[in-house]
């Protein structure tokens, strides 16, 4: 129950940071969103084509228009402009378009990233959204791979941490 109030409570003073720097720096990110290839996907044996910052720009956007007037309301609902292109919604705001997007609501499992993605948000673009995640990241391995070594000998930690350094960190951009 804590760890839920201090969830709630991070989210809510994440949406009081200033929203004019945020918005800036999401804007900014709208280029780097939109400069990505889009991926080749595979589901139920047919081929088909996915943006790959899709998430990223959602997150971006959900950042971006926190009323920070109405904190709780604005994290706990989660409604923000969504045509269903959050990359070309992001792009439409930051030329100054994108009255006519629908207000939808979005929130999801990853909700409570809002509680860095806005600080970061704050003082800098997605590159260093990515790079901070990239580095917590690799902290945690780090410290599984000690861990593990010290209680089950360092093969085993190797081997148990491969798969995520051969499948994410490719992924983000090693």
């Amino acid at each position: 129950m804590g760890a839920l109030v201090l969830g709630i409570l991070l989210l809510v003073l994440s949406a009081l940071l200033p929203n004019e720097p945020v918005r800036k720096h999401a804007l900014e990110s709208a280029s780097l969103f939109a400069m990505s290839d889009n991926m080749l996907g595979v589901r139920n044996d047919s081929r088909y084509v996915r943006q790959d910052h899709f998430t990223d720009a959602l997150m971006a956007e959900v950042a971006m228009t926190i009323d920070k007037d109405r904190p709780y309301q604005s994290v706990m609902l989660c409604n923000f402009p969504f045509s269903g292109d959050p990359v070309g919604d992001l792009q439409q705001q930051a030329n100054g378009a994108g009255a006519d997007i629908p207000i939808r609501d979005y929130a999801r499992y990853w909700h409570g990233y809002l509680v860095w993605v806005r600080p970061i948000l704050a003082y800098a673009n997605w590159s260093a959204v990515r790079g901070i995640t990239l580095a917590m990241l690799s902290l945690v391995v780090l410290l599984c791979v000690a861990l593990w070594a010290n209680k089950k000998g360092v093969v085993y930690a190797v081997g148990a941490c491969a798969p995520i350094l051969l499948c994410y960190f490719p992924q983000a951009g090693i």
